[in-house]
C-alpha cells in the first residue's frame, strides 16, 4: 500500500484515520466524517453520475501514462481524472488549488487507493516521505513530476507491498480463501545479493547502550569507525550514577526529552544503534520499565527522523537471558522498526539478536545488507536466522488439551462490547463465571433496559435522553456523553444475554493502565468467587500518526492498554490460581503499519510478555492470538475501508470466526504454541517472512480449516468441501461402498433385500462426525428429531456417494445445535448409480461442553421383573431368529438374549463389542456406541415376536426418533441391559422408548418417541 495501510481493534473511530491523514495533508483542518456518513453532502446529488464515470474510470484505467517527460500541467489533469474516478466529481468541480480534505471533502480512506492508483498509472514507486506535506492537486503534481525526472519507477519483479487482493473480504457472498494458522519459528536466510550501506566519511553514528561500562558498544564503534568511517557518539540510556557527561536514564521523563534534544543537536546522523546486553538486562529489573523505554525510544526515533541524512537504525540485543524483560523490550523494539519502515522507505530499520560467537563486524555487515528485506536478524551457532511464519493446523486428539468448568472464573478486558462479548459467548456452554472489565461507566439511573437495539433509533433515543439529563453539555462533551451511553446500552444487552444462557456475568470499571486500579478490581473478583482462572485481554485503543506527528503521550497511550493493560492484570492475577491468559494482538505487530509505531510495537510486546509468562509459569497457558482485520465488531463495518483493504491484500475475519478459532485454540491446541496467528491473506511485506504454503496433506489426516483430525476419529467422513465458521456450516463427502465399510455386507435387515443397506446408526454416526468437526471442542450429547426418509442400498462394487451438510441452527442455554443432512445419489434397478441427489437421512445434533453426563431415567423405567409374563429367549433361539427373519450378520445380531416380555414392555442383555468395521483403517473410534442403539431399535421386533403378535410376518423399521442420548461410549465385551416400552401403537406400527444400563444401573443410553414402522416386501 503507498499510503495507508491500517490495522483495526474494537475501540476504532474514524477520528484515528483523520489523524493519521493528517500527516500527509498537515495543514488541512475539515473536520472527520463519521465511519457511516457520506464522502461529502454534495456527493449525494452526484449519485445519478457514478455509473457514467466508472466507465469512464475503465476506460482511462486500462491507458498508459503519456510517453516521453510530461509537464505539470498534464500530470495535474491526470491527478484530477484519478480523483474523479474515485470520487464521483465532474470535472467543473475540480480545480487544481482545491484542497483534498476541506474543499473536496474526501475521506481519509479514500486518499490511500488515490494514491495507490497514482503509483499504478504512473508506473512509479510512491513513498510517503515523499508526500507527507502535500495539500493540493497540484502540490501531488509538482511532486509526482518531481519522481518523474529522478526516474523512481514502479518494481516489477520485486513485487510490492499493495498488490490487489484477489479474493473478496468475509461476509461478501463470494467464495473465500480458507483461514490458515501459522506459527513461527527460527529458519536461516541469507541474502546472497550485497548492498551493503553507505555511510560517509564522519558521518555521525550514535551508539547507545545502558551505560558506558560496557566492552560491547566500544566494540561496535570500532567496527562502524573502521568498516564505514563514521563519527562515533556514544551515548548512555540507563545510567543512573551520572558518572559521565553524555550519560541520561530513559526510565525519566526529562532525560528522555534531554536524550532527543542531543540527539537532534547532532549533525545530521547517518545511524542510530541501540544496545541491549547484560548490563541492560540489569539495569532493566522488571517489566514495569519495558513501555517506559519503549516511549523513550520513540522519542529517539521521533528525534532521528528529522535527519536529512538518515541511512540506518540497528537494534543489537546480545544478552545471557534472551527471554527476560530485555528480550520483551527488545521485540517491541521490533515492532516499532517494523512500522517505521513503511513510513521511511529509505531508511534501514534492523535488529538483530547476536550469540557468544558471532563475528561482529560480519553480523553488522549482513544485517544492514540494502538488499536483505527482513527486518529481524537473528545469529546463532554460525548460521544467520530470521523469524518466519509457517502454516500449522492443529493436531485433533479424541480429548480436549485444556478444561473449563462451571467452578472456573474469567476475567475479560477491554469491556462487554465488541469482539469481547462474542469470545464470551463461545464459552458460556462450558458454564465459566465471567467478569468484565472496562472504563465505561454504566449507569443505574438510565433504564437502559427500554432503550432501542439499532443503532439508529438508539443514538436518536439517546441524544434526547442526553439533552434531557443534561441539557448543560454541549459540543464535544455532549458528543462523549452520548458515545458512553451507546456504549453502556450494549454493554448492558450483551451482559443481558449472557445471563439469558446461564451464565454468573458481573461488569466492574476499572483502568487497566492503572496498578492500583487493578489490584482493587481482582480482590473484589478474588473475595467473590476466590479464585481466577482465566484472563482474556482484548482492551486496546488506536492512536494512529506518521512518526513526525505522533507525540510521545499518544505512543504511550497505546502501549499502556495493551502492554502494561496486560502485565497489570497477569501479574495481580498470578496468586488467584490463574490458568491461562489469551491476549488479542494484531498483525502489525508482524508486518509493521505506517502510522502505527504505536499499535505495532505494544501488540509486538504484549506477544513476547505471553512467551515471558510460559516460561516462568510452565503452569499457565498462554496465547497471544495475531489477528488481521475483524468484520461485525464495529471496526471495518465501511465501504472505503473495505476498499482499503482489498487495496492491501488484507482479508478480514469474521468476528464469530474469531470466536470460534480463540475457543479451538485455547482447548485444543498445544500449550507450546504461544504466538498464533490468523490469516486469509496479508499484504505482501518482505520485511517479514510468512509461508503460507499449505503443508502437504497427510493421507492418515483429514484437514479442516485449521484444524486436523485423525481419520481413524472420524471415520464416516471422506472429505470436507465446504467449512464457514462464522455461519457455521461444514460439507463434507462420504462414499459408501461394501469394499470398504465392512459393516454394509452384515446389515441387510430383511431376507427379501437384493443389497445391503446403510444402516440408521451409521447415518447418525456421521451426523455425529460432521458436528464434532465444525464445533471440535464440544461433544455430542445426543441426536433428535432424526428422520430416515429413504434407504440407500449398496451393489457390491458400487459406491453411493454422499453429501453431509451441518449447519448451526440453534444455542439452547449450555447446548448447541446442528441440523444435518445426508443426501446420496440414487440407483435404479439394475444396480446403475444415478446422478440425481435424494435426501435420504436427516437429524439435529446437540452439542454440549461434558464429554460424559449422567442421563434422567425415562418414565416407567427400568422395566420390573414381576411385569415379565413371557418365557426368556437364550442365545441360541435369538440365533435362530435372526436366520428365520433377516440375514443380517455378525456385527448386527447385537441382541445376546431376552429375560422376555410383559404388555408393552420388554428387557434383555447385549454384549458390547468393538471390532474393526473398515477397511484399511485400524483402530478406529465413534463418536457414540451405534450397535447399542442397534440393539435398542431391535428390541421392538423381539417384542413383536415375543409376544406372538398376529402381524409377526411383518418387519419394523425405524422411521423417526425422537431424542437419543448417551452418557458415555461402551467399553470392549462390556455386558449392557437394553430395556424397552411401547408407547403408542397404530396401523402404521409402534411408538417407542427404549434405555440401557450398565452392570452397575447407569443409564448408557436413552432413545425416546421411537417410530418403527411395518415394513414388507
Amino acid at each position: 500500500m503507498t499510503a495507508i495501510r491500517r490495522e483495526y481493534d474494537p475501540d476504532f473511530t474514524e477520528h484515528n484515520l483523520d489523524d493519521l491523514l493528517k500527516g500527509m495533508f498537515p495543514e488541512t483542518v475539515a473536520p472527520p466524517a463519521s465511519a457511516g456518513e457520506l464522502i461529502a453532502p454534495r456527493m449525494i446529488a452526484q449519485g445519478e453520475r457514478v455509473e457514467k464515470k466508472a466507465k469512464e474510470a475503465e476506460t482511462r484505467s486500462n491507458e498508459p501514462a503519456p510517453a516521453g517527460e510530461p509537464g505539470a500541467g498534464d500530470i495535474t489533469e491526470q491527478v484530477i481524472g484519478i480523483i474523479m474516478d474515485a470520487t464521483g466529481y465532474d470535472r467543473e468541480e475540480i480545480e487544481p488549488d482545491m484542497d483534498l480534505r476541506e474543499d473536496l471533502s474526501i475521506r481519509s480512506s479514500r486518499l490511500p487507493v488515490i494514491m495507490d492508483s497514482l503509483e499504478g498509472h504512473f508506473n512509479m514507486k510512491i513513498d510517503l516521505e515523499d508526500f507527507m506535506d502535500v495539500r493540493t492537486i497540484k502540490d501531488i503534481a509538482v511532486r509526482i513530476s518531481e519522481i518523474l525526472e529522478k526516474g523512481t519507477t514502479a518494481p516489477g519483479a520485486e513485487g510490492t507491498a499493495h498488490e490487489p487482493n484477489a479474493e473478496p473480504s468475509a461476509g461478501s457472498g463470494e467464495k473465500k480463501e480458507t483461514i490458515k494458522r501459522i506459527l513461527f519459528e527460527e529458519v536461516p536466510h541469507v541474502e546472497e545479493n550485497v548492498q551493503p550501506v553507505e555511510i560517509g566519511p564522519m558521518e555521525p553514528v550514535a551508539i547507545m547502550s545502558a551505560t558506558g561500562g560496557t566492552g560491547l558498544r566500544k566494540r561496535i564503534g570500532g567496527v562502524f569507525r573502521r568498516d564505514y568511517g563514521a563519527t562515533i557518539v556514544p551515548l548512555s540510556v540507563l545510567d543512573d550514577t551520572r558518572k559521565e557527561e553524555e550519560a541520561f536514564d530513559l526510565r525519566l521523563e526529562k532525560d528522555q526529552v534531554a536524550l532527543a534534544e542531543k540527539l537532534g543537536r547532532l549533525e545530521q546522523p547517518a545511524g542510530m544503534v541501540f544496545i541491549i546486553d547484560n548490563l541492560f538486562e540489569e539495569k532493566l529489573e522488571n517489566l514495569n520499565a519495558v513501555p517506559v523505554i519503549l516511549k523513550g525510544f520513540f522519542r529517539l526515533l521521533k528525534s532521528f527522523a528529522n535527519s536529512s541524512s538518515k541511512k540506518f537504525v540497528l537494534v543489537i540485543h546480545k544478552a545471557e537471558d534472551d527471554n527476560g524483560p530485555a528480550g520483551v523490550l527488545g521485540e517491541g523494539l521490533v515492532g516499532m522498526l517494523l512500522s517505521a519502515a513503511h513510513e521511511f522507505s529509505s531508511v534501514q530499520f534492523r535488529s538483530l539478536r547476536l550469540d557468544a560467537d558471532t563475528d561482529l563486524s560480519e553480523a553488522i555487515r549482513a544485517a544492514l545488507n540494502r538488499s536483505r528485506k527482513p527486518i529481524q536478524s537473528i545469529c546463532r551457532e554460525g548460521e544467520f536466522l530470521t523469524l518466519s511464519g509457517r502454516v500449522a493446523p492443529v493436531q485433533c486428539e479424541d480429548s480436549r488439551t485444556f478444561e473449563l468448568s462451571r467452578d472456573d472464573v474469567v476475567v475479560f478486558s477491554g469491556g462487554a462490547y465488541g469482539i469481547t462479548p462474542h469470545i464470551a459467548e463461545i464459552l458460556a456452554p462450558f458454564g465459566c463465571r465471567m467478569v468484565f472489565l472496562g472504563r465505561t461507566v454504566v449507569d443505574d439511573d438510565i433504564d437502559l433496559a427500554n432503550l432501542p437495539a439499532e443503532h439508529n433509533a438508539l443514538k436518536g433515543a439517546v441524544e434526547h435522553l442526553t439533552a434531557d439529563l443534561k441539557p448543560d453539555l454541549s459540543g464535544v462533551d455532549r458528543e462523549r456523553e452520548i458515545q458512553r451511553i451507546i456504549t453502556a446500552s450494549e454493554i448492558f444487552r450483551n451482559m443481558q444475554n449472557l445471563r439469558a444462557r446461564g451464565v454468573d456475568t458481573s461488569y466492574l470499571v476499572c483502568d487497566v493502565t492503572d496498578p492500583k486500579a487493578v489490584e482493587t478490581v481482582i480482590e473484589e473478583v478474588v473475595k467473590r468467587y476466590g479464585r481466577i482462572d482465566g484472563i482474556v485481554h482484548s482492551a486496546g485503543v488506536l492512536r494512529d500518526k506518521f512518526v513526525k506527528q505522533m507525540t510521545p503521550e499518544e505512543f504511550a497511550q497505546v502501549v499502556d492498554v495493551k502492554f502494561l493493560g496486560a502485565w497489570n492484570l497477569i501479574k495481580t492475577a498470578l496468586p488467584s490460581g490463574l490458568r491461562f491468559i489469551a491476549c488479542l494482538s494484531s498483525a502489525a505487530s508482524i508486518q509493521g503499519n505506517p502510522g502505527q509505531v504505536n499499535y505495532a510495537a505494544a501488540n509486538r510486546a504484549m506477544s513476547a510478555l505471553m512467551g515471558y509468562v510460559h516460561r516462568n509459569h510452565p503452569g499457565i497457558r498462554c496465547k497471544a492470538l495475531i489477528l488481521p482485520p475483524i468484520e461485525g465488531a464495529g471496526m471495518a463495518e465501511d465501504s472505503e475501508i473495505r476498499a482499503l483493504m482489498a487495496r492491501m491484500n488484507a482479508a478480514y475475519l469474521r468476528v464469530e470466526e474469531l470466536a470460534q478459532l480463540f475457543c479451538a485454540e485455547l482447548m485444543l491446541a498445544p500449550a507450546e504454541d504461544v504466538w498464533v496467528m490468523f490469516m486469509r491473506s496479508l499484504p505482501n511485506v518482505p520485511a517479514a517472512l510468512i509461508d503460507v504454503k499449505e503443508p502437504e496433506a497427510e493421507p492418515a489426516n483429514l484437514r479442516v480449516g485449521t484444524l486436523s483430525f485423525r481419520r481413524q476419529d472420524f471415520p464416516m467422513v471422506d472429505s470436507v468441501q465446504r467449512l464457514d465458521l462464522a455461519e457455521g456450516v461444514l460439507e463434507a463427502v462420504r462414499s459408501f461402498s461394501q469394499d470398504r465399510d465392512l459393516w454394509i455386507s452384515d446389515h441387510r435387515p430383511f431376507q427379501f433385500l437384493k443389497h445391503p443397506l446403510v444402516s440408521a446408526i451409521m447415518a447418525l454416526e456421521t451426523f455425529a462426525e460432521v458436528s464434532r468437526m465444525l464445533y471440535p471442542q464440544f461433544w455430542v450429547q445426543g441426536v433428535r428429531n432424526a428422520e430416515f426418509i429413504e434407504i440407500i442400498s449398496c451393489p457390491p462394487g458400487a459406491s453411493r456417494d454422499s453429501i453431509i451438510e451441518c449447519r448451526r441452527v440453534a444455542v439452547e442455554g449450555a447446548d448447541l445445535v446442528c441440523k444435518v443432512t445426508l443426501a446420496g445419489k440414487g440407483i435404479s434397478p439394475s444396480g446403475r448409480v444415478l446422478d440425481r441427489l435424494n435426501d435420504n437421512y436427516r437429524a439435529q445434533v446437540i452439542l454440549g461442553s461434558c464429554k460424559s453426563a449422567d442421563l434422567e431415567e425415562l418414565e416407567g423405567f427400568p422395566v420390573r421383573t414381576d411385569e415379565v409374563d413371557t418365557r426368556p429367549m437364550d442365545h441360541a433361539e435369538i440365533l435362530r431368529k435372526y436366520d428365520e427373519r433377516t440375514t443380517m450378520q455378525g456385527r448386527y445380531r447385537v441382541i445376546e438374549s431376552l429375560y422376555g416380555t410383559g404388555a408393552g414392555c420388554i428387557r434383555g442383555k447385549m454384549t458390547y463389542r468393538i471390532q474393526n468395521d473398515f477397511k484399511d483403517l485400524e483402530g478406529t473410534t465413534y463418536q457414540y456406541s451405534p450397535y447399542l442403539l442397534e440393539a435398542l431399535l431391535q428390541l421392538a421386533n423381539f417384542y413383536i415376536l415375543m409376544r406372538d403378535d398376529p402381524e409377526r410376518d411383518l418387519t419394523l423399521i425405524p422411521h423417526k426418533i425422537g431424542e437419543v442420548c448417551f452418557s458415555r461410549k461402551c467399553r470392549d465385551n462390556e455386558t449392557i441391559i437394553v430395556e424397552g416400552r411401547v408407547r403408542d401403537r397404530d396401523d402404521e406400527g409402534l411408538t417407542w422408548d427404549s434405555c440401557a444400563r450398565d452392570a452397575e444401573g447407569r443409564l448408557l443410553m436413552t432413545a425416546t418417541d421411537v417410530k418403527m414402522r411395518w415394513f414388507s416386501k
